[in-house]
């Protein structure tokens, strides 16, 4: 028994993981409603449409000072995002995105405690 337990760890030690950070695919998991710094422009979520190629996965409808849209596409498997404000065009990474606040509840949107 201690041969195979020590077999395992040996296994699982030396296989090659996947290893992402934490921020990894933040574009892909915005919701409407969350309050969020994009290249440190505030900006409410909303609405969040996913497209239907493998390209532009998702596509966001921004508020704040001005309307904006945050355009997400995959090039050669890595997630970059295009961010549509005012005049601008800004390109966009998964660091440059803080979410300050989650989407609030429909119970607490109704006034239900």
């Amino acid at each position: 028994m201690l041969t195979a337990l020590r077999q395992l760890l040996t296994d699982w030690w030396q296989v090659d993981r996947v290893r992402t950070t934490p921020w990894e695919g933040r574009m892909l998991n915005l919701q409407p409603g969350q309050h969020v710094l994009i290249c440190w422009i505030p900006f409410v979520i909303q609405s969040r449409t996913v497209g239907h190629s493998d390209r532009f996965p998702v596509q966001y409808r921004l508020i704040g000072d001005s309307e904006g849209c945050l355009q997400v596409e995959t090039i050669e498997g890595r997630l970059l995002g295009r961010l549509q404000s005012g005049d601008e065009t800004r390109s966009v990474s998964d660091e440059d995105i803080i979410v300050l606040s989650a989407p609030a509840s429909s119970d607490r949107d109704a006034g239900v405690n």
